[in-house]
């Protein structure tokens, strides 16, 4: 009887676990404001490989109807910015149930599913399986005092 409880118990943190991981809703695209770094690449077959340093970062930015723009930057070490000529208009939409970013540049379009947002962190999908997991850039000389 006492392990059958503790079965159920196990089961029912379980599922209370994942089932109250909200997935992410347009209002959270206001989270995506600012500059993010990769910090984990997820393969479809679950191969791993993290990333300790970034040479350039992604400085995004939607307004509240969810259009804007991904553009890549280069930090330098007094804490500016070096931009590049090129970006990549952006749009978060849901579709399904799921939100969704869309890429459009003048040589394609793409899109990724928005896995999670939270003020530090996001993962995106893309069609391959592919999880990108980024993390909120502070500079490369942060030391954690903010």
């Amino acid at each position: 009887m006492k392990k059958t409880i503790q079965f159920f118990l196990s089961i029912s943190f379980f599922w209370l676990a994942f089932s109250c991981q909200q997935k992410p809703e347009k209002e959270d695209i206001q989270l995506l404001n600012g500059y993010w770094e990769i910090k984990e690449v997820t393969q479809k077959d679950g191969t791993k490989r993290g990333y300790k340093f970034n040479e350039t970062v992604d400085f995004i930015s939607l307004d509240s109807t969810g259009k804007g723009f991904r553009k890549k930057v280069m930090p330098q070490l007094d804490g500016t910015y070096k931009t590049f000529a090129d970006r990549e208009q952006l749009e978060a939409k849901m579709k399904n149930d799921s939100l969704y970013l869309y890429y459009t540049t003048d040589l394609a379009n793409w899109k990724e599913e928005v896995i999670l947002i939270e003020k530090d962190k996001f993962s995106v999908k893309n069609k391959r399986g592919i999880q990108y997991t980024y993390q909120r850039f502070n500079g490369y000389l942060d030391d954690g005092k903010k």
